[in-house]
């Protein structure tokens, strides 16, 4: 069972750079368990054994050069004209629907009455 002493022995030599071999090698030689060790490990460094190996041999990144960074944001006015572009189209399509179920009689008689040239395919 894994106690705050072998917790702080992890984490000072972790601190130190000590390779996780040798830690464990000394540990093991002073009596502590190898399934004690390894969860001291897994509590120290959560989520360690996860990363592929060819990511944890790598340097680590500096984040100073992205103080300035600062997140795209997408501008008000966009969103505005989106938004009011489709209360446009919704307002013209319920006028559309509106007109249509109050006047359908009377639009169908104009279109009814008009007359259209005759089209013909034969050649005369």
């Amino acid at each position: 069972m894994i106690n705050d002493q072998l917790l702080d022995y992890v984490r000072q030599q972790l601190s130190l750079k000590v390779s996780r071999e040798v830690i464990i090698t000394n540990l093991k030689s002073t009596g502590w368990n190898e399934a004690d060790i390894n969860e001291a490990f897994r509590t120290v460094i959560p989520m360690q054994g996860f990363a592929p190996n060819s990511l944890t041999n790598n340097p680590p990144v500096s984040f100073s050069n992205y103080s300035t960074f600062q997140p795209s944001v997408v501008p008000k006015i966009s969103k505005i004209k989106s938004s009011l572009g489709n209360m446009v189209f919704l307002i013209v399509g319920l006028a559309c629907v509106v007109i249509w179920y109050f006047f359908e009689p009377q639009i169908a008689n104009f279109w009814n009455s008009l007359s259209f040239p005759k089209f013909s395919m034969s050649s005369k």
